[in-house]
């Protein structure tokens, strides 16, 4: 077995951003509670997306810690399919996704102001 096939399970709380209904489709912010190798739990708002109906085909982001070592945030992007959406008490929901494939990359980064000009209030 190697290194890539070994079976893991983690408790995190790590945030996330939940995509349903392609481009023009609805977005939400939540926190991944869960994850391991073929499955995520996810926190979510009360809120449309937890209208969610099994089977249903949608896209996570999920945010990961910024090592300070390297100079870009990371996420795990995934394609998975809605497999449960339990209400909670606290009016958010659980909702659990499976998916096969996961992929790294770039994290979009916030937009930066401007630079101040050097030359503003210089004139030649």
């Amino acid at each position: 077995m190697t290194i890539g096939a070994k079976a893991f399970s983690a408790q995190v709380k790590l945030p996330c951003r939940l995509f349903r209904g392609g481009v023009n489709g609805l977005e939400v912010s939540g926190m991944a509670v869960s994850i391991d190798t073929g499955s995520a739990v996810l926190a979510i708002p009360e809120g449309p997306m937890t209208h969610a109906k099994r089977g249903e085909v949608v896209h996570l982001e999920l945010q990961l810690p910024v090592n300070t070592l390297s100079s870009a945030a990371r996420c795990l992007a995934v394609t998975a399919r809605v497999a449960d959406v339990v209400e909670m008490h606290d009016g958010t929901s659980r909702m659990t996704v499976r998916f096969r494939k996961a992929a790294f990359k770039d994290s979009e980064k916030p937009l930066r102001k401007p630079a101040k000009s050097a030359s503003k209030g210089w004139e030649m």
